[in-house]
């Protein structure tokens, strides 16, 4: 099951870019977004790191 950021809460710390095995986020405008979502494996270890708790799965 894919993720999906909140953009309300987001601030582009990049912890979820940094954590991800499958390289699925990248920043947009200031916000992390998971352009490779095919790749996300449910490991849940952005889910983990968002410090802002901004993710989460669909």
């Amino acid at each position: 099951m894919p993720t999906v950021v909140n953009a309300e809460c987001c601030t582009a710390c990049e912890a979820c870019i940094d954590i991800c095995p499958e390289n699925v986020y990248e920043l947009v405008k200031d916000i992390s977004v998971p352009v490779r979502k095919e790749e996300c494996t449910d490991c849940g270890l952005c889910i983990d790191e968002c410090p802002s708790e901004c993710i989460d799965f669909e």
